[in-house]
C-alpha cells in the first residue's frame, strides 16, 4: 500500500478543467508530450540501446528527445502513462536505469501520485475514459501500488467485459454481467464475431493486466 492522496470531486474539479475539456483533451494526443510518434520512438531507442553497466547499476542510453519527455512531459491522460511506461520497461523489460536508480523511482511514484487523482476523475465521471483508467490502473499496480486496485475500480471494469471474454471501450449493462454462465465469463481465444462484439485490442491487454496483477496481489497477501 502507498500513501496516495483522494480526492473529492470539488478538489478534483480545482485541478483538472471541467469534464468535457479534458475529456476532449486526453483524445488530442498529438497535442501532448509525448504523442504516440514519440512514445513509439522512445520505447525502440530503449529496446536498440546498449546497456552501460557502472557497479552493480546498469543504465539505458536513449536519444535526447525521451530524457526530455520524462523530465518536462505532460502531466497528464496517456502522455503521462506513457512517460511511466518508458520507465517501467526500463527496469522490468530490460533491467537499467534511464536516469539513475533513485531518480527513476522518483519519477515512477510521481507519475502514479498524479495518476491516482485522474483515474478517480474518471471514475466520478461515470468512468467514460475507461480505456486510459485501465491503463493507468494496470501500469501503477505493475509498480506495486496496490491502491490502484480498488474493488469498485474492478467491479467497474467488468461491465466493459463482452461475452466472449474481451474487452471494449463502451459499457453493457449489469444485468447482462450478472448474467454470464461462470463458465463462459472469461478470456476466450475463439474470435467468432469479433467485430459484433466490438473487442478493442488495447483495452483488452491493460484489462488482462489489471486483473493478472490482482490475482497475484490477492495470492501474496492470502495465501
Amino acid at each position: 500500500m502507498t500513501d496516495l492522496n483522494s480526492y473529492n470531486l470539488n478538489e478534483l474539479e480545482d485541478i483538472y478543467p471541467s469534464w468535457q475539456y479534458y475529456s476532449q483533451d486526453v483524445k488530442n494526443k498529438e497535442k501532448w508530450t509525448p504523442n504516440p510518434e514519440l512514445s513509439d520512438s522512445c520505447l525502440i531507442s530503449l529496446y536498440s540501446s546498449n546497456i552501460v553497466n557502472k557497479g552493480s547499476q546498469s543504465w539505458c542510453s536513449l536519444e535526447d528527445s525521451c530524457y526530455e519527455m520524462l523530465t518536462e512531459g505532460s502531466n497528464f491522460g496517456y502522455a503521462l502513462t506513457h512517460r511511466l511506461l518508458l520507465l517501467l520497461v526500463a527496469d522490468l523489460g530490460r533491467g537499467c536505469s534511464i536516469l539513475s536508480p533513485k531518480q527513476d523511482k522518483a519519477l515512477k511514484y510521481k507519475y502514479c501520485t498524479m495518476a491516482y487523482a485522474e483515474v478517480e476523475y474518471i471514475a466520478m465521471n461515470n468512468y467514460e475514459i475507461a480505456d486510459l483508467m485501465m491503463e493507468i490502473m494496470c501500469l501503477c499496480s505493475l509498480e506495486g501500488h496496490a491502491r490502484f486496485l480498488r474493488r469498485t475500480w474492478l467491479q467497474h471494469m467488468l461491465y466493459f467485459q463482452k461475452p466472449i471474454g474481451c474487452f471494449g471501450t463502451t459499457v453493457i449493462s449489469p444485468e447482462v454481467v450478472k448474467s454470464f454462465d461462470g463458465r463462459r465469463f472469461g478470456f476466450n481465444t475463439r474470435y467468432q464475431n469479433v467485430s459484433q462484439e466490438e473487442c478493442n485490442i488495447h483495452t483488452t491487454g491493460v484489462a488482462s493486466g489489471i486483473f493478472s496483477v490482482a490475482i497475484r496481489y490477492i495470492i501474496q497477501e492470502y495465501y
